[in-house]
């Protein structure tokens, strides 16, 4: 488990995290039909990819980027909430299944 020692962003908990435990699963999961399995370091791959998207974009517009994610959660929503917040971002989910 990881404890606060002298972490203070969620980029430090992500990157010890990934530190600790690179190679075992992070998420499991079904995609059509398969099971499915991600390590904690090709997880932030992932993450460091659309974090780096994201601020791409920020350098471009001048500004910083935020988001509103709506979709299904799973995988990939989970991979652009934590690299919205890994660039720096702002990141509002919201549930598409919430009755309005």
């Amino acid at each position: 488990m990881i404890s606060s020692n002298g972490l203070k962003t969620l980029n430090e908990y992500f990157t010890r995290s990934e530190e600790m435990y690179g190679s075992n699963a992070f998420l499991r999961f079904v995609e059509n039909g398969d099971d499915k399995s991600v390590s904690y370091s090709e997880f932030m791959n992932r993450v460091r990819k659309f974090a780096g998207y994201v601020r791409e974009y920020n350098s471009s517009e001048g500004r910083k980027a935020n988001i509103a994610l709506i979709g299904r959660t799973g995988f990939d929503y989970l991979t652009v909430m934590i690299g919205t917040v890994y660039a720096g971002s702002v990141i509002v989910p919201l549930d598409s299944q919430m009755k309005i």
